[in-house]
C-alpha cells in the first residue's frame, strides 16, 4: 500500500476513533443520566408505595371501624324496636282497660239514672200514699 494512502487510512481511522470515543462518552454520559434517573424513579417509586400502604392502612382501619358502628347501630335499633314493641303493646293494653271502664263507668251511670228515677217514682208513690192516708 502506499504510503499516501496509507496515511489517509490511518487519518480515516483516527478520525473514525475519536468519532466513536465521542459517541462512547455520549453514550456513557447518556447512561449515568439514565441510572440516576432510574434511581430517582426507584426512589420515587418506593416512598409512593409507603404512602398509598399507609393509606390503605388507614382505609382498612376506617372501614373496620365503621363496620363496628354499623353492628352497634343496628344492635341499638334492634334494642329500640323492641322497646317500641313493648310500649305499643302496652298502649293496647291500656286502650282496652280504658274502653272496658268507659264501659262500666257508662252502664254504671245508666243504672243510678234508673235508681234515681226509681227512688223519685217510689218517693211520689210513698208520698201519694200519705196524702191518701191524711183525712
Amino acid at each position: 500500500m502506499p504510503p499516501a494512502e496509507s496515511h489517509e487510512l490511518e487519518s480515516e481511522l483516527e478520525k473514525l476513533l475519536g468519532e466513536s470515543e465521542q459517541k462512547v462518552k455520549t453514550l456513557t454520559a447518556d447512561g449515568l443520566k439514565t441510572t440516576r434517573e432510574f434511581r430517582n424513579l426507584q426512589d420515587k417509586h418506593a416512598s409512593l408505595k409507603e404512602q398509598l400502604s399507609s393509606q390503605i392502612r388507614q382505609l382498612e382501619d376506617t372501614v373496620t371501624t365503621m363496620k363496628t358502628r354499623e353492628d352497634e347501630m343496628r344492635s341499638r335499633i334492634r334494642v329500640l324496636e323492641q322497646s317500641n314493641d313493648d310500649i305499643e303493646r302496652e298502649e293496647r293494653v291500656t286502650q282496652t282497660s280504658l274502653s272496658e271502664l268507659e264501659s262500666k263507668y257508662s252502664k254504671t251511670l245508666e243504672r243510678n239514672v234508673l235508681l234515681e228515677q226509681e227512688l223519685e217514682d217510689k218517693s211520689e208513690q210513698a208520698l201519694e200514699v200519705a196524702i191518701s192516708l191524711i183525712p
